[in-house]
């Protein structure tokens, strides 16, 4: 019965289009009020980890003052620096042997005496206590070594507690002798302790564990940070990462990303450099899109609309289209309006994923087209010269790189 009501609807468009808008908006403010509600009780977001997955050389900075019962503690961080004699001592407790008479622990007992810190301790017994915990830790990262391949398993790291700031911003608090450590070793993947989140990156995790009712407990896309990838996603975008980081070209400046919803595929192609521009006309799935920007720091642009009401001021250099372009198959107005757009923007190439035809082939479109054959038209439609198959996504989908 649903699915006959909604092939009339696609019959007509401008129907179609106002009973979309009306139930986007009602699934809008259902759960905005949803999540004032849920704040007001005190509720934290459902997703609680206080251990989570780091790289050690993406903790920095570490906190001035911590509790200090200011809600700027995360403002008040400094970076961390390690002098001389702290990574003389900490290549001494890699080394085999007694770290008690070698000559770094000798002169880090020395600047203690004489009132100065060594990696964040203030006395001889809290170093020897951390000296303690790092050559535990030795141990352990020696026989996870020896005993696993590479990245399959996280150094167990506990003893490092981090604060997480409002932007998400990992701050060290304790465990300095540990952290360096595990960068000396090479680590690239341990296990931290979260001894605090700020208030404000806890309400956008509560914001997050919102969104995901929509899609019964899950993200659309993994928003990738340390402190969320204990949220369940529908879509990684690992994959596709993975496979267009390989050919991106050195020349270009300008990204449009289609159909960007909570902006993964944006916020990686700002992360190599480019002048990106998130595309997306769902009127929820843009709050989020524009919260998870601001609050992760990023910078790129937001076009808050249809696409086909897109004129860029700048020559576009790619198109990001991953799993979207099908979505204009619907009537052959859609179609004929995907071709005025591909010709309009004119990008130089475009990253392109389209359905298996399969999945779309009882659903009562103007077309439904096989991936290599959509491939083909949008290449002719966008005036372009080259087709390569990049890869195939997880779930099957095929991965085209069209210049």
């Amino acid at each position: 019965m649903k699915k006959s009501i909604v092939r009339i609807l696609y019959k007509c468009p401008p129907v179609f289009n106002f009973a979309r808008k009306v139930n986007a908006s009602l699934r809008w403010h259902r759960n905005r009020l949803g999540f004032h509600i849920r704040r007001l009780m005190g509720e934290k977001s459902g997703f609680r980890e206080n251990v989570i997955r780091v790289n050690p050389n993406d903790i920095t900075m570490m906190l001035a003052k911590a509790g200090d019962g200011s809600r700027d503690w995360d403002k008040q961080s400094v970076a961390i620096v390690e002098d001389e004699t702290a990574a003389d001592l900490l290549q001494a407790i890699c080394a085999s042997g007694d770290h008690g008479s070698s000559p770094a622990y000798m002169k880090a007992r020395a600047k203690l005496s004489a009132g100065k810190t060594v990696l964040e301790c203030a006395c001889t017994s809290e170093l020897d206590t951390e000296i303690a915990k790092a050559k535990a830790l030795h141990a352990g990262a020696t026989k996870l070594s020896a005993h696993t391949t590479e990245g399959e398993s996280p150094l167990d790291a506990r003893g490092i507690n981090i604060w997480i700031g409002r932007q998400g911003q990992l701050l060290l608090c304790d465990g300095a002798i540990q952290l360096g450590l595990c960068k000396s070793l090479g680590c690239e993947d341990i296990l931290v302790t979260i001894g605090h989140r700020h208030p404000e990156w806890e309400r956008f995790r509560l914001e997050l564990s919102v969104y995901a009712k929509r899609y019964h407990g899950r993200l659309y896309q993994k928003v990738h940070h340390p402190d969320t990838e204990s949220f369940p996603a529908i879509h990684d975008c690992r994959d596709r990462i993975c496979m267009i980081l390989q050919h991106l070209p050195k020349d270009a400046k300008t990204v449009i990303d289609l159909g960007a919803d909570l902006g993964a595929m944006t916020r990686f192609f700002e992360d190599q450099g480019y002048d990106v521009t998130a595309v997306e006309r769902d009127p929820e799935v843009r709050y989020y899109l524009r919260l998870i920007r601001d609050q992760l720091g990023y910078k790129h642009e937001i076009f808050f609309g249809d696409i086909r009401q897109y004129c860029p001021s700048k020559r576009v250099d790619i198109l990001s289209a991953l799993s979207v372009l099908h979505f204009f198959l619907k009537t052959k107005s859609d179609q004929d309006s995907l071709i005025k757009l591909l010709a309009r923007l004119s990008p130089r190439i475009i990253f392109f994923e389209p359905p298996l035809f399969r999945e779309y082939a009882n659903a009562g479109w103007y077309r439904n087209y096989e991936p290599d054959e959509f491939a083909e038209l949008v290449k002719d439609w966008a005036a372009l010269n080259t087709i390569e198959k990049i890869g195939i996504a997880v779930g099957g989908r095929p991965v085209y790189r069209i210049s």
